[in-house]
């Protein structure tokens, strides 16, 4: 399961999704950072035929719900890593993804703007003026 915009997104219901286009012969979805959403869904596909990325995107971004919707497929050539029961390692995937230098995402600290019901006066600061920080995703090259 991943977070997408504060909405649960299953990796399995997306994958019952993108199983049903004709040229997908296997297909592993898993949560990326993102800077806005927490996670994106990005789905890796295997193929019977050449096809391209894009296209099994827009068709299956046509389908589930809108925070279900994938930001990028990426079209595997080799065999999916599979373990004794012949499920796909997921773990693997996620490390190659990682691996690959148009993937990697930091995590920095950013100070948040006050409000204005903020104050001395109100709860949410407790009485202090100081500014809170949270953690942002920013990354570090483009996809």
């Amino acid at each position: 399961m991943m977070v997408s915009g504060g909405m649960n997104v299953f990796a399995a219901d997306v994958e019952a999704v993108i199983h049903q286009h004709p040229a997908v012969i296997g297909a592993a979805v898993d949560g990326m950072p993102h800077p806005r959403w927490l996670e994106t869904p990005v789905a890796i596909i295997g193929c019977s035929e050449a096809i391209d990325g894009d296209t099994v995107r827009a068709w299956a971004n046509a389908r589930p719900a809108r925070h279900q919707q994938i930001e990028r497929v990426i079209v595997r050539e080799q065999d999916f890593p599979r373990n004794a029961l012949g499920k796909i390692l997921k773990r693997v995937l996620r490390e190659e993804l990682a691996a690959r230098p148009c993937m990697s995402w930091t995590l920095t600290r950013r100070a948040a703007p006050m409000r204005a019901d903020t104050g001395p006066d109100r709860s949410l600061t407790r009485g202090t003026n100081q500014r809170r920080t949270h953690s942002v995703l920013v990354p570090l090259n483009r996809w």
